[in-house]
């Protein structure tokens, strides 16, 4: 079994992988002081930016590419900052103050129609990894979650 030079550093007594492994250990346990005065200001910057760029990437990217997707939807549709997949064709008729979250997935297979129909009711939360259930449309209009 051939040796390799990092086993070779790792396990050797010789004072060069001593030195190397003691300068490892060295470099991997440093750290930096880190005062609240100057850390916390640089902390808020960045949840800020952070917190702009994803409003600016779900409002003007995922939602109109989402509803350019749908046949129909209603108002207050949102979605989460990532881009839902569809694939075949088939039509999404969306009801109001429907959220899509997380990363979704929409397959139409065009074995029994030619186009396909999902349709989601009103108050409906859609989420990350979900199994959508088609059944009956609820005649209560009650908030769902899917």
């Amino acid at each position: 079994m051939a040796r390799t030079f990092r086993h070779l550093v790792a396990t050797s007594k010789h004072p060069a992988a001593r030195l190397a492994r003691r300068a490892y250990r060295a470099l991997r346990s440093f750290s930096l002081p880190a005062p609240k005065v100057v850390v916390r200001p640089m902390l808020w910057v960045y949840l800020g930016l952070r917190a702009a760029y994803y409003f600016a990437y779900r409002v003007f990217v995922c939602e109109p590419l989402f509803k350019a997707y749908c046949t129909k939807y209603g108002r207050g549709l949102r979605t989460g900052v990532y881009i839902h997949w569809v694939q075949g064709s088939g039509e999404i008729i969306l009801g109001d103050n429907v959220l899509v979250d997380g990363k979704c997935s929409f397959s139409f297979a065009a074995r029994l129609s030619d186009r396909p129909v999902l349709e989601v009711g009103d108050h409906t939360l859609i989420h990350h990894e979900a199994l959508p259930v088609y059944r009956a449309a609820d005649p209560r209009g009650s908030p769902q979650v899917v």
